[in-house]
């Protein structure tokens, strides 16, 4: 038979790390944010790495009505950094809303 076509095992794979993880249907959550930029440099001419923002975010789940707010302060933030934190607070709501709905 040609390998050509087939995947090998991925139909027949099955999950041996147990249910998967409570997920939240995007549709049902709302995000509110503010960025704010701080002129840090002395010159014009130097580079704008040395800015300093922050952020603050508004994580809702509208059907159970839990909302989860989070403030990174001043600071130099990549945007993976920013992504990375926004990551933790989805993880956090669906955490809290797993919780709220287990009872």
């Amino acid at each position: 038979m040609s390998k050509i076509g087939k995947r090998h095992g991925s139909a027949e794979r099955k999950s041996k790390k147990g249910p998967a993880p409570f997920r939240l249907n995007p549709s049902d959550v709302s995000w509110e944010g503010t960025a704010s930029r701080s002129p840090r440099r002395s010159r014009v001419r130097q580079p704008r790495s040395l800015d300093v923002s922050s952020f603050s975010f508004v994580v809702t789940h509208h059907p159970t009505g839990i909302r989860i707010e989070a403030h990174l302060p001043e600071g130099r933030y990549s945007r993976k950094q920013v992504q990375d934190f926004k990551v933790a607070l989805m993880t956090q709501l669906e955490k809290a809303v797993s919780k709220k709905l287990a009872r």
